[in-house]
Parts: C-alpha cells; structure tokens; sequence
C-alpha cells in the first residue's frame, strides 16, 4: 500500500512538472507576443511626447509599463489555457480561444462605460490590460499585479485539478 501511495504522489509530481511545463511555454508565446505590442506602441507615443499618461521617465513608461502589461497580459489570456484543455481538436481549440478573446474583450469594454462596475473590474485582468495601458497609477500597477497573481494562481490551480487523475501525454 504504500507504494500505491508513493506511486500516486510520483504521478502527480510528474503531472504538475507537465502543466507548469505547458503553461510556462504559453506564456512564453503570449509574452512575446505582448513584448511587441505593448513596447513599441509604447515607444512610439513616449516619443510623440504628450499621448495619455505617458509622461515621466523612460524606465516608468516604457519598461515598467511592458512588464505590468506583459504581467497582466498573461493572465488575461490564461482563461485560454483553461479552454483549451477541454478541447481535444486544435482547430477547435483556436476557435474557442478567439471566441472566448472577442467576447471578454468586448464585454470589459462595454463594462467599462457604468461606473458601477468599476469595482467589479478591477479584479479582472481583462479589464487591467485595458487599465494599464490607460492609467499607469501606482494604485493601479498593484490592482493589476493582484489580480493577475490570482488569475494565474486559480490558472495553474483549476488545470491541476482538471488533469491530476488524466494519462499523461
């Protein structure tokens, strides 16, 4: 018996390693994808001098606002990496995702117009991509960060749970 148990405990190592191993290499791809995005546009508007709170030094603007950005960006779309796992088809996977990207984009947006649901908001890092991008704030860098350490927490935390028991691949 307690080799059932150390044969379990090995299992489930060895499916965390797996998860935390899939979902570094997605944040990976989303980080690099949000490293060109968010920089350069970045640049480009600290440049043009004037462009919405994007005054104050470089370091602030531009690097501490790329990897808040980058931070959050990630979280946003780790409601993705949830998907995703319970979709077996690629192709299904990908219509899934942009369906699920549009609608809470969308959705955060149209939010965003009610002053009530400003509380509401601001625990989504759906809504914090859009945050952070417009208000740079020391209140809003930590709301961001908060949030999105919970999103990825509840991320990783949901996957486990979902795939402790599944064969692994």
């Amino acid at each position: 018996e307690g080799r059932k148990i150390q044969a379990a405990i090995m299992a489930g190592n060895s499916r965390f390693k797996i998860l935390m191993a899939k979902f570094l290499s997605f944040a990976g791809s989303v980080t690099l994808f949000s490293v060109a995005g968010i920089t350069v546009s970045s640049l480009v508007a600290f440049k043009m001098l004037g462009i919405n709170g994007l005054d104050g030094s470089f370091a602030r603007v531009i690097i501490g606002r790329s990897l808040v950005f980058i931070v959050t960006e990630v979280a946003y779309a780790s409601v993705c990496f949830l998907a995703s796992m319970f979709i077996r088809h690629l192709g299904g996977s990908i219509g899934l995702n942009l369906g699920l990207m549009l609608m809470l984009n969308v959705t955060v947006q149209i939010l965003m117009n009610f002053e009530w649901s400003e509380i509401f908001l601001k625990f989504i890092p759906a809504a914090q991509v859009m945050y952070v991008v417009a208000d740079f704030s020391n209140k809003n860098i930590v709301m961001a960060l908060v949030s999105s350490a919970l999103a990825l927490t509840a991320a990783a935390g949901v996957s486990y749970l979902k795939f402790a028991r599944e064969e692994l691949k």
